[in-house]
């Protein structure tokens, strides 16, 4: 009965891990290429080439090596900290240069402190802190948001020059509909949690991964997985009622989305007209699940960074799942009425 969407499913997959094999080449290529010059190698470089620059190397008690800059024309003081393939920790004092606020930043596992006092500023780079699992999460839901694209259009594939056939299976219409979205549905889950364990192998080419599970995570990874689902849903609901140029609404539907999205984020100015504007496309945003994509980055406890609070991400799940289940409903209950 769904024999042709596993046979859809097992192609995307099989597309999906060759461009995973070809990424995970490319890391294992770049991290031979960075076996002695690390990407932060080009900052200590330009550091040691200055002729006022005062080299030292010790070791520390445990073994590490450490090398100090000094430089004291232009008051720079650098301390590396090298723990071999568990990363560097990068200490840079300088001149304070304009603005006071302390700032914390966080890029998978590469973590930048930054503090300022009333003469100098002080960043730390620590290249191997924890990686929460909600940045794994976020590149998932980005590559199943792609999936759920392709694999968005099933019942007007369906109709496409063979409905005739696909009728006088012996099932009901809203069973093999329903099949049919539970079959995509596991597609996009599995696509989902091969990119996160393909995001672990990378990471792990380059160091040792040291995982972070924030207060707030387990809501981030459903959120994650949810979008993904409503979005397909979306399109499904788009398009099931179609027998021809769906390909069009699956190519202009991530464009469309995301300029309502815009829209509703931002006021064009304050002209009556505008306000409608902006108004109207608020009221249409709230539909599009790409809407509920946006989060804003928070501090967890683990000091690594955490997509947004819990009370938002709770209303997104909720939201997620009820925009889910409604067009699913839609999209079966325009193939029940789809005539040959």
């Amino acid at each position: 009965m769904t024999y042709v969407e596993w046979l859809r499913i097992r192609n995307l997959l099989r597309i999906t891990a060759i461009v995973f094999a070809a990424l995970i080449l490319l890391a294992i290529v770049l991290r031979l290429a960075f076996v002695h010059n690390g990407p932060y190698e080009a900052m200590v470089s330009h550091a040691m080439s200055d002729p006022n620059t005062k080299v030292t190397h010790t070791t520390l008690p445990d073994g590490t090596p450490r090398t100090i800059l000094d430089n004291p024309v232009d008051k720079t003081h650098i301390i590396i900290d090298d723990h071999g393939y568990a990363g560097k920790r990068i200490v840079i004092t300088e001149p304070a240069h304009g603005h006071d606020t302390n700032d914390r930043e966080q890029v998978g596992s590469v973590h930048v402190d930054e503090t300022h006092s009333s003469r100098s500023v002080t960043t730390t780079i620590d290249t191997n802190g924890t990686t929460d699992f909600s940045t794994y999460a976020g590149i998932a839901c980005f590559i199943s948001l792609i999936l759920a694209t392709i694999l968005g259009a099933p019942f007007a594939r369906e109709a496409d020059g063979h409905l005739e056939i696909t009728l006088t299976k012996p099932v009901s219409r809203e069973r093999f509909a329903l099949a049919i979205l539970g079959v995509d549905a596991l597609g996009i889950v599995a696509g989902w949690a091969l990119t996160i364990i393909v995001a672990i192998i990378i990471e792990s080419i380059f160091e040792i991964p040291r995982f972070g599970w924030g207060p707030n995570t387990a809501l981030f990874l459903a959120s994650a997985l949810l979008l993904p689902l409503a979005w397909y849903a979306l399109l499904v609901a788009l398009t099931s009622s179609m027998k021809r140029g769906y390909g069009a609404v699956q190519g202009l539907a991530w464009p469309v989305a995301l300029v309502i999205t815009a829209l509703a984020s931002i006021r064009l100015s304050d002209t009556p007209l505008a306000q409608a504007i902006h108004n109207l496309f608020w009221v249409i945003s709230r539909i599009d699940p790409l809407t509920y994509g946006s989060f804003k980055g928070s501090v967890s406890a683990n000091g690594g960074t955490v997509m947004t609070h819990s009370s938002d991400l709770a209303a997104r799940i909720v939201i997620l799942t009820v925009l889910m289940i409604v067009y699913g409903a839609l999209a079966v209950m325009q193939w029940r009425r789809v005539e040959a």
